[in-house]
């Protein structure tokens, strides 16, 4: 009886530290990380070989005892029993690990505040989000600081206490907003084929350093520097722009900081504040300073938006009828760039073409500066002869030539040229019949004079600009202009700052989506490397970057054309329309019929890509005949 005293109280005891190792798996599997699977599939093998060994002595002692046998069976069942409760905490540890995820995070009470965003969206509820295929941000929130933690990208840093996050946009870039004002970030490559200090001097920077832009602009450099913040090189630039008396411009203060976490690869931070001080300048040392990648990459970044057209309700009766003509047509509407042909009113000009190719034009395209006026008469003759007219605004006085130098946009940003806006719109307003409106395309480029490129580095700036045109239209009454968003096909700088959705201005401000894509030709070929591009090529890369954001939008071909440089011309154009259908939301395209001209005075203005449909019989019989299907 003492024997079988002292056995009971060892198997209690084992019991007691079988219970014991089961509470204390539930509280650690909470805590499980990456390698908490492997332990817990480890512990589990020792518990399955314990649980055997125990079972083996239970039954070997009672055969080599006499009159033991009920005694050693009952040990080998209650050592299955204390085996069976160690390998169950064993086996619920493993699983809560798989799912470690998705289990509540224990908050003591100096812990900060956590919350989640899963693919762009906050996430409600207890438990943390799962990480499985999705974008999760993490932000915990103290009384002196906000710990932004990105799990997509493996890093953290800290901004201030009272940010709210935008997360739209997160496979290109996250923007955060504060009373000390809007801190973007990005993570940018440098392209192959650079290297990585004259590519962010000489080319992304090449404005913002460039002493005759900051004079022209009204803007002061305060800082560009190279700096080793904890064990990463960083380039600070920090400047101030004066804008003009009276603006509404806010935000004219910027530090840009480019955190070099691979020899190719960096970080982009911009903080934008109303004015440069030490206030500012703490804040951005200390969101440096902070900087970390000690986070294990889970997941993937993820942009996630939801754009589409939201209509004037003041749209006349005839512009209701036209956008709709547009939306439903099942065959697309043709156009061209005529010289001359609404501003000047050259007739002759469209209907030279109209006859050579056997197809009369629904649209013409016209440009124009932002001090231009607009052409009234021109306009209404197109109208009279059945035409729609594209017409486009740059806000540019050097047509994007010499941007190192003073920049209209700026101003027309800080609203200096308001009331030559607002008779433009007036003018609209009076000639009173439908018409598409295309401002600053190409923004996403480095060759115009409204893209980020030349406004500080900075798409908010297109952004201001657009809806400050977009507004003065408004208060004028203007009731008969089709908002065309326009990128370029491809981003100059190729950086995820300068992504084409970084300059999209709002639902309420677009109504139709404008592409572009040219065949240049390979007439820079030496120089910028070009190649030919079938027609095909050049739409399916705009179609697949394209769809995913702006399906929802009547898209146009807002200029187009295929050089004869380097390839078979007129077998383009046929291919051009026997492809072309296949793009579904394509309900007008516009052909540039005009020629690029080397600017450069040795080449003594030879004609670079031409570009003219006439350019010889067999391009205009190519089009004549293509063209044929869509009248």
């Amino acid at each position: 009886m003492e024997r079988l005293r002292d056995w009971l109280q060892k198997v209690g005891k084992g019991i007691k530290e079988g219970c014991g190792l089961l509470g204390h798996g539930l509280c650690r599997c909470a805590k499980a990380t990456g390698s908490g699977i492997k332990r817990a599939t480890c512990a589990m093998g020792r518990g399955i070989k314990t649980l055997f060994c125990a079972i083996g002595r239970g039954f070997k002692r009672p055969g080599g005892c006499k009159g033991r046998s009920v005694k050693g069976t009952t040990i080998a069942i209650l050592a299955l029993s204390g085996a069976l409760l160690f390998c169950m905490g064993l086996i619920l540890g493993l699983l809560i690990s798989m799912r470690r995820s998705e289990v509540d995070i224990p908050v003591g009470p100096d812990s900060p505040q956590v919350v989640y965003y899963r693919n762009g969206v906050l996430h409600e509820g207890e438990r943390s989000p799962s990480f499985r295929e999705a974008d999760v941000k993490e932000l915990q929130y103290d009384k002196e600081k906000m710990t932004y933690i990105s799990h997509s990208q493996g890093f953290r840093l800290d901004l201030p206490p009272d940010c709210e996050p935008d997360f739209t946009l997160a496979e290109q870039l996250v923007r955060f907003t504060s009373s000390m004002g809007d801190i973007v970030i990005s993570h940018e490559v440098v392209p192959e084929g650079y290297e990585a200090e004259s590519y962010m001097a000489e080319y992304v920077n090449r404005y913002l350093l460039e002493q005759s832009y900051l004079d022209a602009n009204r803007i002061t450099l305060y800082k560009n520097a190279k700096e080793q913040i904890r064990d990463l090189e960083v380039q600070v630039i920090a400047l101030e722009r004066t804008p003009a008396p009276g603006s509404e411009v806010k935000q004219n203060a910027y530090v840009y900081c480019y955190v070099f976490t691979e020899p190719m690869s960096f970080y982009r931070i911009l903080f934008k504040a109303e004015k440069y001080d030490d206030a500012l300048i703490k804040q951005v040392y200390e969101t440096l300073y902070s900087f970390s990648q000690d986070v294990e990459v889970r997941g993937v970044p993820k942009t996630v938006t939801n754009y589409y057209p939201v209509l004037p309700e003041n749209w006349s009766e005839e512009t209701k009828a036209l956008y709709e003509q547009i939306v439903s047509t099942d065959k697309i509407m043709w156009g061209a760039f005529i010289t001359g042909g609404v501003r000047e009113q050259n007739r002759a000009g469209v209907e030279e073409i109209e006859e050579l190719i056997d197809y009369d034009l629904k649209v013409l395209l016209e440009y124009g500066c932002h001090f231009d006026p607009f052409p009234m008469e021109g306009m209404q003759t197109a109208y009279e002869q059945g035409k729609i007219v594209e017409f486009t605004m740059h806000v540019s006085s050097v047509m994007n030539e010499n941007l190192h130098e003073f920049n209209p946009a700026l101003e027309v940003l800080d609203g200096i040229h308001d009331e030559t806006l607002r008779q433009f719109a007036r003018d609209a307003k009076a000639f009173g019949k439908p018409f598409l409106f295309r401002l600053n395309n190409e923004m996403n480029s480095d060759w115009v004079s409204y893209g980020a490129t030349a406004t500080l580095n900075d798409p908010d700036v297109f952004i201001g600009l657009w809806r400050r045109i977009y507004r003065i239209f408004e208060e004028e009454g203007v009731n008969n202009a089709i908002w065309i968003f326009n990128p370029n096909n491809n981003s100059f700088p190729p950086q995820n700052y300068n992504h084409m959705l970084a300059y999209y201005p709002g639902n309420e401000y677009v109504h139709m989506y404008g592409i572009t894509g040219y065949n240049t030709g390979t007439y820079y070929k030496v120089e910028n490397n070009e190649k030919w591009f079938e027609f095909e090529e050049l739409y399916d890369a705009i179609h697949w970057v394209s769809e995913p954001y702006f399906s929802k939008f009547p898209w146009i071909i807002t200029e187009f054309a295929s050089s004869s440089v380097g390839g078979d011309k007129p077998r383009w154009i046929t291919d051009m329309f026997n492809t072309i259908t296949k793009y579904e939301n394509i309900k007008v395209a516009v052909w540039f019929n005009a020629d690029d001209i080397d600017p450069r005075p040795e080449k003594r203005k030879r004609v670079a890509r031409p570009y003219r449909l006439d350019e010889n019989a067999q391009t205009a019989k190519a089009f004549r005949e293509g063209i044929a299907a869509f009248k």
